[in-house]
């Protein structure tokens, strides 16, 4: 047995030493690809911002809002073609130069350039071919005079407000118009409210290449325009789009203007878009939402009143679980982008009582808030904070009071302030004898509210708290005059009253 087992060892060890004794194989390693990784640029101030200029096609965001009131006029970054990501952030107060033909954060973009979450607040924009976001999409200048460029342009989940001005076709809240481009334009959840555009989203695509294609979708305008509630004029689709806002043209009073758009070219598509019809603003506005068409479908949107803007069933196919939302006390409970829901405003409450009239006795003012909503008020002239008083029950009016309140809900743009001017004008002290003639002395007795104070003359000159206060009776022995008035603390006073006595 023991030999056995020392015969077997020894052949395993035999074994192993031959195995030892052949080359080693080494497995080939899969040469694989690294690519370098985009890094995003932070920009958190205004020079970062403009440091952009550095690198066109560079990837940047926003850390925080940036404020440009004490910045300067700024200069438009001319032909990006990059990405700026806003992060959910606003830069504020920007004003452009006025010697630029394109004008907007940034003048010109290409290429596949892509501008996302941002906010314009109180932005001023001046320029030949201007927009809140983009002044124009254009070809870059390396590209041949003979060819036209491409790409594919993206502007989401932008905000505008402020004034947007130009001397050209091209102005647009969000983009002013296109120039010798032939790629594709998407814009899409964007919301404008800054005045003075042509186009309440796009300006003018009389520039742009045969081939280009442009879908505005999921946008909402409420400024005032002078061509179109969304787009002047259009080469392209609009899609659950609506704007509200007034189209006037004073400069061409013959125009036919349009709801949505002003112009709609052949290959034009209006799908589920609406406009809000206000026959008391609007002039020259058809009722079919494009003034002028040549799209071979005939294409329209809809005219909704103000009741009708309120109701979902009213807008056909729209996307009210992601997209869009309907608020009750927010945008007038018109429909509401989600994605930018912080800059639509909670609708000011309404109040039971009248600031346009004069109160001869105390009262209580009721605020008509939707539930969900807070509102925050002052009666001493100050403006009302989130650290005001807060609307629980109706506001006592003792005196005259200036009442300021706002309207807040959380995640969404607080009201306007509201002020409400309540006078309480002091009730007339009565006498008890009337004006005329009489054959001896007259005994006069005025009579006011409690808490009243009376002030009287009977040399025909009209009262004021300087002079005599009513203690009692006046004993008149001659031909007199009396005018008197009365007034309470915190209290307009009362009007002046006049009695002529002839006494023979």
């Amino acid at each position: 047995m023991k030999k056995t087992k020392k015969t077997l060892l020894l052949a395993m060890l035999l074994l192993s030493m031959s195995f030892s004794a052949m080359p080693t194989y080494v497995a080939p390693v899969k040469e694989t690809k690294v690519e370098a990784e985009t890094t995003a640029i932070p920009i958190s101030n205004a020079d970062e911002l403009y440091n952009i200029n550095n690198d066109l096609g560079g990837s940047y965001y926003l850390t925080a809002d940036i404020d440009m009131q004490s910045y300067g006029r700024w200069e438009p970054i001319e032909d990006f073609y990059g990405t700026l990501d806003g992060n959910g952030h606003a830069i504020k107060n920007l004003t452009t130069v006025t010697d630029k033909d394109n004008s907007g954060l940034f003048g010109s973009v290409g290429g596949n350039a892509t501008i996302k979450n941002l906010a314009m607040v109180n932005a001023s924009i001046t320029g030949y071919y201007a927009g809140g976001i983009v002044g124009r999409v254009e070809k870059y200048t390396y590209s041949s005079d003979n060819v036209l460029a491409d790409g594919t342009i993206t502007i989401k989940n932008c905000y505008v407000s402020g004034v947007v001005i130009g001397k050209g076709y091209d102005r647009g809240g969000i983009l002013g118009g296109y120039r010798y481009f032939n790629g594709v334009v998407n814009i899409s959840n964007c919301f404008n409210e800054s005045i003075e555009c042509r186009g309440g989203i796009v300006g003018s695509e009389e520039d742009a290449g045969s081939d280009a294609i442009l879908t505005i979708e999921n946008c909402y305008n409420a400024a005032d325009c002078y061509f179109g509630g969304i787009a002047e004029k259009l080469r392209g689709t609009i899609r659950n789009c609506y704007s509200t806002g007034n189209i006037v043209n004073s400069e061409h009073p013959s125009y036919i203007l349009g709801g949505v758009a002003e112009y709609a070219y052949e290959n034009a598509y209006l799908l589920n878009c609406y406009y809000l019809r206000d026959t008391k603003r609007q002039i020259n506005l058809n009722n079919k939402g494009v003034g002028y068409t040549n799209a071979v479908s005939g294409q329209t949107a809809n005219a909704l009143n103000k009741d009708a803007m309120k109701k979902q069933e009213s807008f056909k196919d729209w996307d009210f679980i992601n997209t869009w939302e309907m608020v009750p006390g927010v945008n007038e409970g018109m429909p509401v982008l989600r994605s930018l829901r912080q800059y639509f405003k909670v609708s000011t409450v309404s109040a039971d009582k009248s600031a346009n009239k004069e109160y001869t006795e105390a009262f209580s003012v009721t605020l008509n808030a939707e539930e969900g909503v807070e509102v925050y008020y002052t009666t001493d002239g100050t403006k009302p904070t989130k650290t005001s008083m807060v609307y629980t029950e109706p506001i006592d009016i003792s005196e005259n009071t200036t009442l300021k309140y706002i309207t807040t809900k959380e995640g969404y743009k607080d009201s306007s302030v509201t002020i409400k001017n309540y006078r309480l004008r002091t009730p007339k002290a009565t006498v008890n004898k009337k004006g005329g003639t009489y054959k001896k002395k007259v005994s006069v007795r005025l009579t006011a509210p409690e808490d009243t104070t009376i002030y009287y003359t009977t040399n025909g000159k009209i009262p004021t708290k300087k002079s005599k206060v009513y203690k009692g009776k006046l004993k008149l022995k001659k031909t007199t005059t009396l005018k008197f008035m009365t007034i309470k603390e915190g209290w307009s006073r009362s009007e002046v009253t006049t009695v002529r006595y002839v006494i023979k």
